[in-house]
């Protein structure tokens, strides 16, 4: 399979998606990728659809892995001999994808160096030899399942693969604990399984790991595994997999939450906010260096640089500390403390969620205004997610005037824009499929530079972003800075249409189409910066359709005509440019669509990937009125 994949393309930092139940096709998947050189990302099929294509894309793999692709491969391949892989340790090894804040997970990238020496360290740790049995009960997608596989594998123990099914049904994962030596599980699996009263005395080391451990649950696992010495297990995602353990004493009680003692080749460090070393005893947030430390967030560079600080406490030259956001302090006996998170990161059955990307999950749906997502435990060990919502009120609907043909747009424009995260994924997934590796022009950057941020985030080769405000110019250019995105961003003070760019664009992404409220005006715009693309260069947005109908004026317009401060001040704006008052064609904000009395159809339909567009035409519509008004 690994010479089958390197037919197919795959050699160093090259990602193959595994989308493969558990089993020994899963684990001859994920060694096959590693030996071609490759990185795997792997993908639960019990995952939502939604998610796994949105993880395959995200990742850029270009080959995947299912059961008929394996058994075609192995079926076709008389390979018997090793393959030389190609990678080196600065080369990825996996991606695995956690919650994001954001609304959409992020890919974790992990080294094959951060791999070897993890999977080195805990071979010194752990000390698994010929003999040992081990149960994988974590799923692949799960970067604890290198603890449960590759690690007996690499020490000569026998891994026994349990199917989902087993992992669920406590009673038969009972009987096949009864044949193990060691056996690693989270503290809600671990729960079910003391809750049991069995005993298992052939088992000679038990891990708990992956969420807070209860010290109620540490002295359960002691009576339960009455042979066993017992580890508690601490790492995040970014640390490769495991950062610290806690061996227990047989007769030790621990009335604290564990993180434990830095693994071989991994420091830890308390800090405060500004990142400097706290004393015993003073909580702070747990800083992680050393080998574990991850490549960052797969084509995520301002995630990365926040996250990812250069370490400035004698590392390698380059080395940088993971911010792990767990806020913890140290204890007289050199042993760290888990207090709880700086953010508002929960832990749930072992799953790491960002309530964040639940509750923007939750403000897409129509009928929600506001939300927030919690953790609560109503019973010890229970923990449940739970989400308050308040309905989304109808607004009030108001008169603005149709500013479409004339350039008023300023900051407030752009901020309501900026901050629309339903419209930021439009734009997130167009760029994803069109800007990979190619040159960007972002027209109108605005003040956060977020279309610009989003075509880096996509893989661009270079963004152009040009800003006509001067205000907005100088914010951006400090947010680019702040960002440490100077290499990959220029950016350019002037008006598009007459700018001249470097190189051609091969994408132009804007959201003057939407800021100025109306195709015509951007089309003047955006006829005269398709001069700076290439002849096949694409638009982002490449179409705008304004829509007309026969309506019924609501009741506050049709009793109060006027216009609010607000609306107002673009009046006054557009009257200006203009140089006088005159009589302006109105557009109505929040209109209910109750009030339309007839049919749909075309006022405005332009294409700007088809080359110049006519910002005037004629064209005949015929509108059905179908109810009184």
């Amino acid at each position: 399979l690994a010479h089958h994949l390197q037919s197919l393309g795959v050699g160093p930092d090259a990602r193959v998606a595994l989308c493969l139940e558990r089993g020994v096709d899963a684990v001859a998947g994920l060694l096959a990728v590693l030996k071609a050189g490759g990185a795997y990302v792997p993908l639960d099929p019990a995952y939502p659809a939604e998610r796994l294509e949105y993880m395959r894309q995200d990742s850029g793999a270009r080959v995947m892995l299912t059961p008929a692709e394996v058994r075609t491969a192995l079926a076709g391949s008389g390979a018997v001999e090793n393959v030389p892989g190609g990678a080196g340790p600065d080369s990825l090894a996996y991606v695995i994808y956690t919650s994001g804040s954001t609304g959409r997970p992020k890919g974790v990238a992990v080294e094959q160096g951060n791999l070897a020496s993890f999977v080195l360290a805990m071979q010194e740790e752990v000390g698994f030899g010929p003999g040992d049995v081990v149960p994988c009960l974590a799923s692949y997608a799960f970067d604890i399942w290198a603890f449960e596989v590759l690690l007996p594998l690499a020490s000569g123990a026998e891994v026994h693969l349990l199917p989902r099914e087993k992992v669920m049904d406590v009673p038969v994962l009972l009987r096949e604990l009864e044949r193990a030596t060691a056996v690693h599980a989270v503290p809600a699996l671990m729960q079910q399984v003391v809750a049991a009263g069995r005993q298992f005395p052939g088992i000679r080391q038990v891990f708990v790991g992956g969420d807070a451990v209860p010290a109620t649950l540490l002295d359960q696992v002691r009576a339960t595994f009455p042979s066993a010495r017992v580890r508690v297990f601490y790492g995040p995602t970014e640390a490769t997999v495991l950062a610290a353990t806690y061996a227990l004493d047989p007769q030790e009680r621990v009335g604290w939450q564990v993180v434990g003692r830095p693994l071989p080749n991994v420091r830890l460090y308390v800090c405060d906010r500004a990142g400097v070393p706290l004393p015993v005893g003073v909580p702070g947030e747990l800083w992680i260096g050393g080998a574990g430390v991850a490549r960052g967030y797969l084509e995520r560079p301002e995630l990365s640089a926040e996250r990812f600080v250069p370490d400035p406490f004698g590392g390698e030259p380059g080395a940088r500390l993971y911010r792990t956001g767990d806020r913890v302090r140290w204890l007289p006996t050199g042993a760290l403390e888990f207090l709880g998170r700086v953010d508002a990161q929960v832990k749930v059955r072992g799953y790491r969620i960002e309530p964040g990307e639940i509750e923007a999950a939750l403000l897409r749906h129509e009928g929600v205004g506001e939300c927030v997502v919690v953790a609560r435990e109503d019973e010890p060990g229970e923990r449940r997610l739970v989400a308050y919502v308040v309905p989304r009120e109808q607004k009030r609907a108001e008169l603005w005037p149709s500013i479409g043909e004339y350039f008023v747009y300023d900051e407030l424009i752009y901020s309501g824009l900026t901050h629309d995260e339903r419209r930021n994924d439009r734009y997130r997934a167009a760029l994803s499929r069109l800007a990979k590796d190619r040159v960007v022009l972002d027209v109108g950057t605005g003040a956060d530079a977020i279309l610009a941020r989003l075509a880096v985030e996509a893989g661009a080769r270079h963004v152009y972003a040009v800003e006509i405000l001067e205000r907005s110019y100088r914010a951006a250019k400090e947010k680019i800075r702040a960002l440490g995105l100077e290499d990959r961003i220029t950016l350019l003070h002037g008006d598009a249409r007459t700018i001249e760019l470097p190189e051609p664009a091969e994408v132009c992404v804007s959201e003057i189409v939407e800021a100025i409220a109306g195709g015509e005006g951007a089309a003047v715009i955006l006829n005269e910066v398709r001069r700076r693309m290439t002849p096949e260069g694409v638009m982002i947005p490449g179409r705008a359709q304004t829509c007309m109908a026969a309506v019924t004026l609501p009741e506050e317009i049709a009793e109060a005509p006027g216009f609010s401060a607000t609306a107002g001040h673009y009046v006054e704006k557009i009257f200006a440019e203009v140089g006088h008052a005159f009589d302006l064609r109105l557009c109505i904000r929040n209109f209910p669509v109750e009030n339309r009395l007839s049919s749909v159809g075309i006022f405005e339909d332009l294409d700007f990937n088809a080359g110049a567009v006519a910002a005037e035409y004629r064209r005949e519509e015929e509108l059905v009125v179908e109810r009184g008004g």
